[in-house]
């Protein structure tokens, strides 16, 4: 007995009652795969069938209708949308239909009898209130010539669902890093660079920056961001001859304290200042010694090259004021100052998304964000694609989630 469209609604509306979402299934054709997302102001309907088993004469054809159906009991209840069709055709029927397309399809194929077939089926519409309560009916009408129809059934239904199907990362106000400082006094052999840890408190200094940098580290609440170090030497020698010392020395300490610590490379940042020029000063500033006066002005006078400075403070005195100084001060001026900057994780997260300025990076990728929210889906693309370009991480991030989820999106 032939059935309307109609009664066949009818009767698959009452399959889905009893508890029944993919009974009543053709044995010819199966719904391997069904998906519904909710994409902001749009629906997303995916579906694949396998025809595989599939016996179609040239003259017949399978057409198979998605229905958008509003659920029973609700708001919705009566409503519908059609979806386009997928109209699957025999040898003969494929060629009349080249011949002249109908309306309302989505995808035609010609059926292959005997051999692996699939088809996938999507498409997106846009979205109504009421369809959030709602399912997706899928149903198969096979037809003879003369469009008659022979066989009418239900294959299975998807419910339609009411939630934002991805929502992208915001920007966080990141708080400014704490900092830990101290100074290491690393003794050197004359003209070498080479760490010792036997000579003077060496092994000592060193357990200082180490131990500090390890102490941050195991707290699983704090993030090192950088550990500068930062190596003096004293004004006396040549000045080109010290730049090089300084920067080998302070590198042969870079090298120790990462090998201690395996911090990467990234987080070390490398200073260093051929003389402590200003340790210099401070410590005539503060003293009694005679001549100091006279050895302020040579240090302040920015005519001198450093090595003049040194002649002159040389000659103070024949040489008492200096060779006190050497004795006294200069040891000390040969030093490495280390700081350790780190963030404490659990203040990273702090929502500020109407905290950055305008145009800012991270404002604009939180506007993208919105977007998404709002259904506004090809807007937030480019959001975060111009965030990303001004090098926010996340936005790039955001970027790559939208492409995943919404490509297709770009074809409408």
């Amino acid at each position: 007995m032939k059935r309307t469209i109609k009664q066949a609604f009818i009767l698959s509306m009452i399959a889905l009652m009893a508890g029944s979402v993919a009974f009543a299934q053709a044995p010819s054709i199966a719904l391997t795969s069904s998906e519904v997302k909710t994409v902001g102001n749009q629906l997303k309907v995916t579906a694949t069938f396998d025809l595989s088993n599939l016996h179609l004469k040239g003259n017949r054809t399978l057409v198979i209708y998605p229905i958008v159906t509003g659920s029973e009991s609700t708001p919705a209840e009566g409503k519908e949308t059609k979806l386009p069709l997928l109209v699957v055709n025999g040898t003969k029927k494929h060629i009349l239909y080249e011949r002249n397309p109908a309306k309302h399809v989505a995808i035609e194929v010609k059926r292959y009898n005997g051999k692996q077939q699939s088809v996938d089926y999507s498409l997106a519409i846009p979205k109504k209130d009421w369809m959030n309560l709602s399912t997706i009916n899928y149903y198969y009408d096979l037809c003879g010539c003369g469009n008659e129809t022979e066989e009418y059934g239900f294959l299975t239904a998807s419910d339609v669902p009411n939630e934002i199907h991805w929502i992208p990362i915001s920007a966080k106000l990141i708080p400014e890093p704490m900092v830990r400082q101290g100074s290491a006094f690393i003794q050197f052999s004359l003209d070498n660079t080479t760490i010792d840890t036997t000579l003077g408190s060496n092994s000592q200094e060193l357990d200082k920056i180490v131990e500090t940098i390890k102490e941050i580290s195991a707290n699983q609440d704090d993030q090192v961001v950088k550990v500068t170090i930062h190596g003096y030497a004293s004004p006396e020698g040549k000045y080109t001859h010290n730049a090089e010392l300084a920067e080998a020395r302070t590198q042969a300490v870079v090298d120790f304290v990462q090998k201690k610590t395996q911090l990467p490379s990234h987080l070390i940042e490398m200073k260093n200042t051929p003389e402590d020029m200003e340790g210099f000063l401070l410590a005539l500033q503060t003293s009694t010694y005679p001549g100091r006066e006279e050895a302020i002005k040579y240090i302040e006078d920015v005519t001198l090259t450093p090595d003049q400075k040194e002649g002159k403070i040389k000659q103070i005195n024949g040489g008492q004021l200096y060779a006190q100084y050497k004795k006294e001060v200069l040891p000390h001026l040969r030093h490495t100052d280390y700081l350790i900057s780190y963030r404490e994780m659990t203040n990273r997260e702090v929502d500020a998304t109407h905290m950055f300025p305008v145009g800012s990076r991270e404002a604009i990728n939180n506007q993208g964000v919105q977007a998404i929210q709002d259904g506004q889906i090809n807007q937030a693309k480019e959001l975060f694609q111009k965030a990303a370009s001004m090098g926010l991480n996340i936005a790039q991030e955001n970027l790559s989630e939208w492409k995943n989820l919404y490509q297709w999106n770009e074809k409408k």
